[in-house]
């Protein structure tokens, strides 16, 4: 006669306990806590990456001379100028000297979202002298408070572009698209109006050049059109991960006043929509006052 196995305490009449089986609950907490481990070293490594940037900027970009006033305005809401301008040689061989000959100023409204972009001429009088005239590089300062004369706003940021000693970003970019105002050959490459066209880094540095046979203001239109290339990328949100490996290419290339903060602004896609919807205003000498009117319209909209 077989002897029956006595019952446990801890198991009732009829139970069966599976050998070996844990309670789901014990589960669930070795779950959650791989799962914070997991968040945790994931903000880790984000935040890494985010210093890593914000470093670089600051390192290669961020130019604290050129602040005037208004600092940060963007994050209080309050209309906003930035000047942006472009230098190059006008020759392949880079004989002649460097000219700053591309010259823009953007007027973009936090609030709003609307945004004017002035391309201003390169034989634009400001403060007795042309523009083409004047050298970025020693003299930021004094253009801004010359043009903010002239246009009775404040200018809170500049930006200048080198775009001859552009190489090495456009090579990290892999060529810029550019929008083109004016057909021509360049080369076996064809480039059409108003055609978005892909351009190799040797092909870019070749179309800012300023030829004996083309006006000054052929040249800037199309250095200007780099340029609203390069913003393109560089403020590109969709760029975040490889903004470390460009803000290093662009050693050489981008100075600006604008803070890391106020640029973690402009990224956002609904500032990138406003800019690429832009009204864009030619000016010269004969219509300068233009950029007053505008400036003033725009700070009264709510």
């Amino acid at each position: 006669m077989k002897k029956t196995r006595p019952t446990s305490r801890k198991q009732t009449v009829g139970q069966t306990i599976t050998a070996g089986k844990r309670p789901k609950r014990k589960n669930h907490l070795i779950s959650g806590f791989i799962v914070m481990i997991a968040l945790v070293m994931l903000f880790f490594f984000a935040y890494q990456k985010y210093q890593r940037i914000s470093n670089s900027y600051h390192h290669y970009l961020y130019q604290t001379d050129w602040q005037i006033k208004n600092e940060h305005v963007i994050e209080q809401a309050q209309p906003t100028v930035i000047l942006t301008v472009g230098m190059a040689f006008p020759d392949a061989g880079r004989i002649q000297p460097e000219e700053a000959i591309a010259w823009q100023l953007t007027a973009i409204h936090p609030q709003t979202k609307k945004t004017v972009q002035f391309s201003l001429s390169p034989d634009l009088i400001v403060g007795g002298k042309r523009l083409s005239d004047y050298n970025p590089r020693k003299e930021m300062t004094q253009i801004q408070m010359q043009l903010q004369k002239m246009i009775q706003y404040p200018i809170q940021y500049a930006t200048l572009i080198n775009l001859s000693q552009g190489r090495p970003l456009y090579e990290k970019l892999k060529g810029l698209t550019v929008v083109p105002n004016e057909s021509l050959q360049l080369e076996d490459k064809t480039i059409t109006t108003g055609k978005a066209t892909l351009l190799s880094t040797r092909q870019v540095l070749q179309y800012i050049l300023h030829d004996l046979n083309d006006t000054k203001e052929k040249a800037s239109q199309r250095q200007l059109e780099v340029i609203n290339s390069l913003k393109k990328e560089l403020f590109d949100w969709q760029n975040l991960l490889q903004l470390q490996n460009y803000f290093e290419a662009a050693d050489t290339v981008v100075n600006t006043s604008i803070p890391w903060q106020e640029y973690l602004r402009l990224i956002r896609p609904s500032w990138q929509k406003a800019l690429e919807q832009a009204t864009t205003i030619d000016i010269s000498q004969s219509n300068q006052a233009a950029i007053a009117e505008e400036l003033a319209a725009l700070s009264k909209q709510e």
